[in-house]
């Protein structure tokens, strides 16, 4: 899991389910967004939504 700053955007870089499972990366414009956004796919992972 990761939130790095690469340019002027924030990434979010997130396997949830580990290294065999998707990967999601979202660009945002500011580092809240993305934080607030890489807790949220972990927290859906682990309510068991897909």
């Amino acid at each position: 899991m990761s939130v790095r700053k690469k340019d002027s955007a924030w990434i979010v870089d997130v396997r949830p389910q580990g290294t065999h499972g998707k990967r999601v990366i979202r660009k945002f414009p500011t580092k809240a967004e993305a934080v607030r956004f890489e807790s949220f796919v972990i927290a859906e992972i682990a309510s068991g939504k897909p």
